[in-house]
């Protein structure tokens, strides 16, 4: 009957263990509704990080770029969407024990609101039209200007006939005249053979010359720069649209209750046609660095396991007490299996833990390998206090045998214990 009651306790102290060894993935959540951090990091299992976006941007985000600042180490990685953009989802590298995450950060690419996209197009597409119709007006009133021209050189063409000169014989002398005054008289020369006709070329070909040199001044002053100013001027106006928008939009998305209080303006990107964005979410608080990577064993609710290498307590064998090791002809290979008062080991990054805390005391059973048979040596109650997720202290009372002697106590973890001996091995080698 004993011995049935010894494995029914054995089975319920550890079957938590064993089911914390089944769920092989460590879920962080990162939610940036108040920018915090649930969870903890674990050693010998994948852990994975979900960012959980606001509702308000949940249906509209594109895509999520995490990176991860651990040590001397920096983690960049793209998230993939979950659960039709719940939450995004990356893989987080390898920790060793006692790692941490000292900061995060998370890139986030979204479409802006179609309200917004429709409000600015809608906008622009006034200016534009209202520039077309005053680059339309400029190029109305030029047209009296080019008639004027227009009929100028059609009675220029009349007198050039009476020479028996084309209209393009009498761009050809134009052309020379501008360029070359001996091409010019060489060329007059070849199609005019009359003095007189020669001076009255002379004088036709000048006013050509200098009726096209004021027409084109007219267009250059009159049309073309001030159409060339209106694009300028439509320019300005759009880029001044722009900014407002953009200024408008800035202050919706950085409001921190839309989009959460980790955003401030220096971390938002605005897309120049204002169709998109970019938000990165940023989490530097000091308290991710007392979240180190933990043992899977850590994570069995309110129950902890302490591996005790150097028990110092008095035994039915020696009442007086004696520090024991885990070798050695008085060997004792002790463990407490602790009943804590609050769940201080995994806490969210707005939790610090204070120096000394009451969730840390507790209660624990100090046993050896012969659990509670009638010649075991310790059999202890103590008191306890967790001062970190891989070590504690104890205080109480040693029952075995039905005497009572004192006991004192190092916990620690056991995986940090192992972490700490090869530590050790390799100083002396």
């Amino acid at each position: 009957m004993n011995r049935i009651f010894l494995l029914f306790t054995a089975a319920f102290l550890f079957t938590p263990s064993l089911r914390a060894g089944d769920d092989k993935v460590n879920v962080l959540g990162y939610y940036a509704v108040n920018n915090s951090l649930d969870g903890q990091l674990m050693v010998d299992m994948v852990n994975v990080l979900r960012f959980y976006p606001v509702f308000a941007m949940r249906d509209s985000t594109n895509s999520v770029f995490v990176t991860i600042y651990y040590g001397g180490n920096i983690f960049s990685r793209p998230a993939r969407q979950m659960d039709g953009g719940r939450y995004w989802q990356v893989l987080l590298p390898i920790f060793r024990l006692g790692e941490a995450i000292q900061r995060i950060e998370v890139d986030v690419r979204f479409g802006l609101r179609k309200s917004i996209i429709e409000s600015y197009q809608k906008k622009l597409d006034i200016i534009a039209f209202e520039i077309r119709n005053e680059q339309d007006k400029e190029r109305q009133k030029f047209k009296g200007t080019k008639k004027e021209f227009g009929d100028l050189i059609k009675s220029n063409n009349k007198e050039f006939n009476k020479l028996g000169l084309t209209s393009a014989q009498a761009d050809q002398l134009r052309k020379h005249l501008e360029e070359d005054v001996d091409t010019y008289e060489t060329l007059r020369d070849s199609l005019i053979t009359g003095e007189a006709d020669r001076e009255i070329a002379d004088s036709l070909i000048s006013i050509r010359s200098q009726s096209l040199k004021q027409y084109l001044s007219n267009y250059e002053i009159d049309v073309k720069q001030k159409i060339m100013s209106l694009e300028l001027q439509r320019n300005q106006v759009l880029d001044s649209v722009r900014t407002k928008l953009a200024r408008l939009i800035e202050i919706d998305l950085t409001d921190t209750n839309y989009s959460g209080p980790s955003v401030r303006r220096s971390d938002l990107i605005i897309s120049d046609d204002l169709n998109s964005a970019r938000i990165l979410y940023r989490n530097y608080k000091k308290e991710l660095r007392y979240m180190p990577a933990l043992d899977p064993a850590e994570r069995m609710g309110v129950f902890r396991v302490r591996y005790v290498p150097f028990p110092v307590v008095g035994t039915p064998d020696n009442a007086k007490t004696t520090l024991r090791g885990p070798t050695g002809d008085n060997a004792l290979t002790v463990f407490e299996v602790g009943l804590a008062f609050g769940d201080a080991i995994v806490p969210g990054d707005e939790f610090v833990m204070p120096e000394f805390s009451f969730r840390r005391l507790g209660f624990a059973f100090a046993i050896t390998e012969k659990l509670f048979n009638s010649d075991a040596q310790i059999v202890a109650l103590a008191l306890t206090y967790d001062f970190n997720s891989y070590g504690s202290i104890g205080v109480g009372a040693n029952l075995a045998q039905h005497q009572v002697h004192e006991y004192f106590s190092f916990g620690i973890n056991k995986k940090a214990f192992e972490v700490a001996l090869a530590g050790l091995t390799g100083l002396f080698k």
